[in-house]
């Protein structure tokens, strides 16, 4: 899929192909990149040593892998950008996982602060006070 190569037509069909796997580039790439140091960085300030924790690591090396596979020269099969395809779907998925991953921890720290609340009864309320004087 090199753009300067080639006839009008395979010009028009990178352009279009570019335009519909773009969301399984750089977008999922960017994406997974800033979740990772989301991961990291936790509700602390960010600090570059950050960038050195291996949950960051071991995620924006998948980042840097699938970016270097996809500008691998591949043959097409059947006229399709085939393994452009299959990196789309593999970064999508990697995305989901980290998504899922990052749900799990809002619900468990949803149910700590459950756990941790208290319940005020409506007796001893602020409001109720109101309300007597």
């Amino acid at each position: 899929m090199v753009l300067y190569t080639g006839t009008l037509e395979s010009m028009y069909s990178t352009i279009f192909w570019r335009g519909v796997l773009a969301p399984g580039g750089h977008i999922v790439w960017a994406a997974l990149s800033g979740a990772a140091i989301c991961m990291v960085k936790g509700d602390k300030a960010f600090e570059w040593s950050m960038l050195k924790d291996s949950r960051f690591l071991r995620i924006f090396a998948i980042v840097v892998f699938m970016h270097a596979m996809w500008n691998t020269e591949w043959p097409q099969v059947l006229g399709l950008p085939f393994a452009q395809i299959c990196l789309t779907a593999i970064s999508w998925i990697i995305a989901m996982g980290v998504m899922n991953a990052s749900l799990k921890e809002i619900t468990g720290f949803k149910q700590i602060q459950m756990e941790q609340a208290t319940v005020i009864p409506l007796h001893n309320s602020i409001s109720e006070q109101n309300y007597k004087m």
